[in-house]
Formats: C-alpha cells, structure tokens, sequence
C-alpha cells in the first residue's frame, strides 16, 4: 500500500501481522495531511520502502533504521526501447 493508504498497516498491526509502508512522492500539501499519513506509517508499517534516496530524505529525515530505498527500474532487456515511447505502453 502506499503512503495514502494507511488503513492496510492499522489493519496489520491490529492483526499482529507485519506490513510494508511504500513511498512513492514527496507530500507537499496540505502540510498537516503528510505529517498525519507519515506518523501513521512509522506507528504501523514494519517497515517502510521508499522509491529514491530523495524521498527518503524528504519524507523521513529522522528515521533510517526502519526506512529503506529500493529503487523502481524497468527491464531493459525485456523492453526495447523507440524514441517514441510507444514500446513502454
């Protein structure tokens, strides 16, 4: 589940399951909504994957113990590439 769905990790917690948290985006606004959806990914989620360093940093400055980065990538040798862009669709 991502950052705007944080029903699925209260879920897990009440269950005693553990859950993964991912981070897609850097939340802008409104401010009090990203730190409400965060604050519930850090109680809940086991652990919390974000797509780039950058996110990381801009969503959890504070924690890097429970937060980790594992980048999106595209198969390269299983999509060929037109400058067109129409092979990715």
């Amino acid at each position: 589940n991502d950052i705007i769905d944080g029903a699925g990790n209260v879920a897990a917690w009440l269950c005693r399951i553990p859950s993964v948290q991912h981070v897609r985006a850097i939340g802008h606004d409104p401010r009090w909504l990203v730190t409400f959806l965060r604050s519930l990914s850090v109680l809940f989620a086991s652990e919390v994957v974000c797509v780039s360093n950058a996110v990381r940093d801009a969503m959890y400055p504070e924690l890097k113990k429970k937060v980790h980065v594992i980048y999106d990538w595209i198969d390269e040798d299983r999509v060929k590439y037109s400058q067109s862009g129409t092979d990715l669709r």
